[in-house]
């Protein structure tokens, strides 16, 4: 999760954020300890405007023989803040040459693995044109990479889907836009690719977004956007298609 801007479109405002009306925000949506723990950052980030929290991360597809669409995997990065705070909240310190223990990793994927009800996993799926329900994540790892932590779980489709000469495409966002998420690498398929390509496909803005973002900036964080879904303008995305 970085703590910075996104070019010209990303601007950080007033760094006297009023830390407790987002952990307010945050609480009263049952965010669950992952969302929560995030909320650190804001230390850090100190922005007033919407988004909030910027956090980096990766999509990949879960391709099963016959080029059957199976899952999405959703890989979070957090940077050294969220990683230190963390860490610190466990009563971890860890030792360079070892790493995480395996004791240390289930004590963070008990305390980072309550998912509210609500949560749409940042994942969001339109098979053929049309929205598809994704099932609560699972599969839940913690590891190291470069030091920093990474949180990495699957959401599976209701039922694999047969992707012969058909195209899928997967959305990484959060609703409300508290959260600006951004894809850091290229998306990858896993198990048996076959025909199947993925291709990553970063957000674009128009002159027509920018002046969406524009006008979300004065949106306090105890508050939410008045468009549905209002994350999605402003989304990567991954395109799978199969031949």
């Amino acid at each position: 999760m970085g703590g910075g801007g996104r070019g010209d479109a990303m601007i950080l405002l007033n760094p006297l954020i009023d830390l407790m009306s987002a952990c307010a925000f945050c609480l009263s949506r049952r965010c669950g300890r992952f969302l929560v723990a995030t909320l650190a950052s804001l230390a850090a980030t100190s922005a007033t405007a919407h988004p909030h929290v910027f956090v980096d991360g990766q999509l990949d597809v879960v391709v099963s023989a016959g080029e059957r669409f199976e899952a999405v995997s959703v890989t979070l990065h957090y940077g050294p803040f969220e990683t230190l705070y963390l860490l610190s909240e466990n009563g971890i310190t860890l030792d360079p040459d070892q790493g995480l223990s395996a004791a240390h990793q289930e004590a963070l994927v008990r305390q980072l693995g309550v998912w509210p009800d609500e949560f749409e996993g940042f994942a969001h799926l339109s098979l053929a044109g049309e929205r598809q329900r994704l099932g609560r994540p699972e599969a839940l790892v913690v590891f190291l990479e470069d030091g920093n932590l990474r949180l990495r779980y699957r959401r599976r489709l209701e039922e694999p889907a047969a992707m012969a000469g058909r195209a899928a495409e997967i959305a990484f966002y959060e609703a409300t836009y508290f959260y600006e998420l951004r894809m850091v690498n290229e998306a990858e398929i896993i198990g048996a690719a076959g025909t199947c390509a993925a291709e990553t496909v970063p957000f674009s803005p128009s002159n027509e977004l920018l002046a969406l973002q524009t006008s979300l900036f004065d949106i306090p964080p105890d508050e939410t956007p008045d468009i549905d879904h209002v994350g999605a303008f402003f989304a990567d995305r991954v395109r799978l298609s199969c031949e």
